[in-house]
């Protein structure tokens, strides 16, 4: 009996032993993780204890319809109904820079014996300057250089009365030119394109007591007041971007004038109320834009007499352009279309107002025309938009 006790005891033993064994192997511990499961949870313990290190957002990969992406721009409601479909508006291109004996320029000019001024064109070096035609004063090109507007006194139905009126033509046949306004005023001035040629915005008085500004059509369709103050309202220039005027108004009815700009629809119509561009507690006036809209060029009396300034199209960097003029008066600036020089009228060499031309910076400056006769304003045109 004692030695069957002895052999289960032994038994025991061996079975606790073999235990042991397995235990400490793990075979016995299924729950236990893999080293590859271990990495798996330090990393993740990682990044929440960095908190910079913000992971990136998965790609989707459900791709977006391509007809579910839709663009539109609101449409503003027009008050100005043109007989002619606008082009959208272009985005001026960078003109590469031109000799100066590239251009032509268009001068108005008043021969004292003769009632109203004349539209002349000489070469940019002074030669070949001769008479367009008679019987024009604020001309301006279209932008495509071809078509033109001005203003000229016409008779009135009833045989005794006069008005200035707007008239448009092609230098094909200026002598065609037609009116495109009926305004009655005798202020009706400064007409200015828009970028695609479609609309003339200028200013006038009409049945007014003071000069507003209006737009119409180059048809003469959609007559519209743009402006509508007590002071007078005049130069407009637009923007070869399209979306804005700088002008010349009256300010505080001290008899002095300021520059204004007044953001515009493509077809003229005004947006907002319009912003004070310079003050200089004296007069600024005649402003022009460089082609590409980043500069306006003005003149302005603010150093005793006029001379030429130029700031940009937030109304801001204002740089005098003309200096050492002896008093003269510097007037009716205007850009070439490659923006390196400047044509404008001044009085600088003798009692007559001459034509003269310079570079933006106000160097290699020279005079253009030598006559009696007395010239009023003028722009540039790349004489390569000649027909061939």
């Amino acid at each position: 009996m004692t030695g069957l006790i002895f052999v289960i005891a032994a038994l025991a033993l061996l079975l606790a032993g073999v235990g042991i064994i397995l235990f400490g192997s793990g075979a016995l511990n299924p729950s236990v993780p893999t080293p590859t499961a271990t990495r798996r949870v330090s990393a993740q313990i990682n990044a929440t204890v960095l908190p910079s290190e913000t992971p990136l957002p998965l790609p989707s990969t459900t791709p977006i319809p391509i007809d579910l992406i839709t663009r539109s721009a609101p449409t503003l409601p027009a008050t100005i109904t043109p007989t002619v479909t606008p082009t959208t508006t272009p985005t001026p291109q960078v003109t590469p820079p031109l000799e100066l004996g590239t251009f032509d320029i268009f001068y108005t000019s008043q021969d004292p014996a003769v009632a109203e001024p004349a539209l002349y064109a000489v070469r940019a070096d002074g030669s070949d300057d001769g008479l367009i035609a008679e019987r024009m004063r604020d001309f301006t090109f279209a932008p495509d250089g071809q078509n033109f507007a001005f203003v000229r006194d016409v008779l009135g139905e009833d045989g005794s009365s006069t008005s200035s009126e707007i008239f448009v033509g092609d230098l094909a046949d200026p002598n065609a030119a037609r009116p495109i306004t009926q305004t009655g005023a005798l202020d009706t001035s400064s007409p200015t394109f828009s970028p695609d040629g479609q609309y003339i915005i200028f200013s006038s008085s009409g049945t007014g007591s003071a000069p507003d500004l209006w737009v119409v059509g180059v048809d003469g369709a959609g007559i519209q007041r743009i402006t509508n103050t007590d002071f007078a309202e005049f130069d407009p220039a637009w923007s070869p971007l399209g979306d804005k005027i700088v002008y010349s108004a009256e300010f505080a009815g001290d008899g002095t004038t300021e520059l204004f700009f007044l953001s515009v629809t493509a077809a003229g119509e005004p947006v907002g109320s319009a912003m004070q561009a310079t003050d200089a507690a004296s007069s600024s006036y005649s402003p022009a834009w460089s082609p590409d809209g980043s500069t306006v060029v003005f003149a302005s009396d603010r150093r005793g007499d006029g001379d030429i300034y130029t700031m940009d199209a937030a109304g801001a960097n204002e740089q005098l352009v003309t200096i050492d003029d002896g008093g003269a008066e510097d007037q009716s600036p205007s850009y070439s279309a490659d923006g390196r020089w400047i044509v404008f009228i001044s009085n600088r060499e003798d009692a007559s107002f001459q034509t003269y031309v310079m570079r933006d910076t106000g160097a290699e400056m020279r005079r253009i025309t030598s006559s009696f006769r007395i010239d009023q304003s003028a722009v540039f045109r790349p004489r390569s938009l000649d027909p061939n």
